[in-house]
């Protein structure tokens, strides 16, 4: 045998002996990325997303594995979680973190960076777990990435005389990766790692399904309308037909040919709207849209007299911590509030005394209040900065029976 197998036989020999368990640092990028994170972490913890920083510094632990990182790097990953979750409130967590931190590195010391009392209550209870208490280290306590070279892991002292030293255990069994923790959903004290408040313009567009109906426009002696599906009329310029003046108009109506509406979908109003949302809670939304331009049904009671659109909304995110990452987050929301909704469509109507036809738009509102339901993807460019694109449906009831719509809803929001 050569001299350099020779001596490369007994390296691996005297690394077998003190590591028996497994080789460790056999992936240098993956430990060049672990410690790229841990420094990235740092920034987002002083920018206070905690949120941000507990997710990566999970992800780097879970791809170090069992065999792709130092014991050193990988303890110090640990412990910059733990300190971040004990930061975050997650004591439970904190403490898995920093009891698989010490045992892959018993003389580990807790980064200054990170000092404060929920972390070092949280080290120093695991230290004494371990029979020490572990002080804190000088700042930047990061290690330099390590490639191609095999360091084995501290071994426990042993616990007696004659007793043989044992390598610590380790939450990696069986070359089982460690589990991503979630990031806690408990409260953090301070700012929090995502903006609270949300502003917003919003557009929606909005269709309904018409029932069919003959002679829409006529009137009974009370004016109200003769059809039981509460159509109103206008003229093409908005103004009520018949007159509300006199019955004349209403009276040289021909039966058969007062205007006819076909089943089927129509357009309904189109809205635009202020929304201001507090985190996932309520949203109001403020706007105006193509409503009912006559005065008839408002009279009546069967129209909303303003032209607000008036809403009370609540929108939950799914996915993990959606508000403090960027990319798609599924959503869904209820939503209430008054507002004015209708569908229209243009029909013709025959007169006595009148050649040809005439053109009338018939109406079918209802409101003021309503009911929404919808649900759809949100995609968060950066932490102040989303898109939202949803189908919605809503129930308008007040008027005469209840009016389903549906349709279209973008909104684009800004965080504070």
């Amino acid at each position: 045998m050569r001299l350099r197998d020779a001596a490369l036989a007994s390296g691996l020999v005297a690394a077998s002996l003190l590591a028996p368990c497994r080789a460790m640092a056999l992936d240098g990028r993956v430990e060049a990325a672990a410690v790229t994170a841990m420094k990235q972490a740092a920034g987002e913890v002083r920018a206070n997303d905690l949120a941000s920083a507990m997710l990566r510094l999970a992800r780097a632990a879970k791809a170090c594995g069992t065999n792709n990182c130092t014991p050193t790097t990988k303890a110090a990953v640990l412990r910059d979680l733990g300190a971040v979750q004990a930061r975050a409130a997650d004591t439970d967590g904190a403490v898995r973190s920093f009891r698989d931190a010490l045992a892959l590195q018993p003389d580990g010391e807790l980064d200054r960076r990170y000092d404060g009392p929920e972390a070092r209550a949280a080290w120093q209870a695991v230290a004494a777990e371990r029979g020490g208490e572990k002080a804190l280290s000088a700042p930047d306590q990061t290690p330099a990435p390590v490639q191609k070279k095999e360091i084995p892991p501290p071994l426990v002292e042993p616990s007696g005389p004659g007793e043989p030293a044992e390598p610590p255990a380790t939450t990696d069994e069986d070359d089982t990766e460690r589990e991503v923790p979630a990031p806690p959903r408990r409260a953090v004290e301070g700012p929090t790692p995502y903006a609270t408040w949300w502003v917003g313009i919003a557009g929606s567009a909005e269709f309904e399904s018409l029932p069919s109906s003959q002679d829409v426009c006529v009137l009974t002696s009370s004016a109200m309308p003769a059809n039981s599906n509460g159509y109103y009329c206008t003229n093409p310029n908005g103004t009520d037909f018949p007159s509300q003046v006199t019955g004349a108009q209403n009276a040289s109506l021909l039966p058969g040919q007062a205007g006819a509406v076909t089943g089927g979908a129509h357009p309904g109003d189109v809205r635009g709207m202020f929304a201001v949302d507090y985190a996932v809670s309520p949203s109001f939304l403020v706007g105006v849209g193509n409503s009912y331009p006559g005065s008839a049904a408002i009279g009546d009671g069967h129209a909303f007299s303003s032209r607000l659109h008036l809403e009370a909304r609540g929108t939950y995110l799914f996915g993990d911590a959606p508000l403090a990452s960027t990319g798609f987050a599924p959503m869904a929301f209820v939503a209430t509030g008054a507002a004015e909704f209708d569908g229209h469509t243009t029909t013709f109507v025959s007169m006595q005394n009148i050649a040809g036809q005439e053109p009338v738009v018939a109406w079918k509102t209802g409101g003021p209040w309503f009911l929404a339901l919808g649900g759809g993807l949100r995609y968060q460019f950066s932490r102040r900065a989303a898109f939202m694109a949803a189908v919605r449906a809503n129930a308008a009831f007040g008027g005469v029976g209840v009016l389903v719509t549906y349709g279209p809803e973008i909104t684009f929001q800004y965080g504070f």
